[in-house]
């Protein structure tokens, strides 16, 4: 467990345990490490968990970033070594460590901010909160190459006018 401690970005997380649940606790302690203090801030802007009924808000925040909905139905979600191995790039991108290869931008008509890391091809996703100068932290992910093209393709197709750099 404490090497995952150590790892930095652009490294990957290791899954070294046999059990399920002590690769889940690893990550957990990763985790644990850079979203101890919310809100944390993107450029001026707090960012806050994503509130849930019934439900610890880190907790749903851990969720979000280490499963994958594989029931659209009935919501249900499914661990993801891929999301759950790169946890701690998430606080490197909204930090904005590598700003020659971090894309922040907007699609017109969707209630979304993408930082994309266009060398890793890694995405953050935040929601803006209606009233208030803040977000929601939603989810994050590496994008295989067909999500990474129809991201792209978006935002092609909605051209300059529909793409609101930050």
């Amino acid at each position: 467990m404490p090497s995952n401690l150590l790892k930095v970005y652009n490294q990957l997380l290791e899954l070294l345990y046999i059990s399920h649940r002590d690769n889940v606790q690893s990550i957990r302690k990763v985790f644990d490490r850079d979203f101890a203090v919310f809100p944390f801030r993107f450029r001026q802007y707090p960012i806050h968990p994503t509130p849930a009924d019934n439900e610890d808000t880190m907790d749903r925040v851990f969720r979000h970033l280490t499963t994958v909905v594989v029931d659209q139905a009935v919501k249900k979600r499914e661990f993801e070594t891929a999301r759950s191995i790169r946890i701690h790039w998430v606080k490197h991108h909204l930090e904005e460590r590598k700003q020659d290869v971090i894309r922040v931008f907007t699609v017109l008509n969707e209630n979304r901010v993408y930082v994309l890391d266009v060398t890793e091809r890694y995405v953050v996703v935040l929601e803006p909160l209606r009233k208030l100068q803040a977000f929601f932290l939603l989810t994050a992910y590496h994008l295989e190459d067909s999500r990474y093209r129809n991201l792209m393709n978006k935002c092609e197709k909605r051209g300059k006018e529909g793409v609101v750099i930050w």
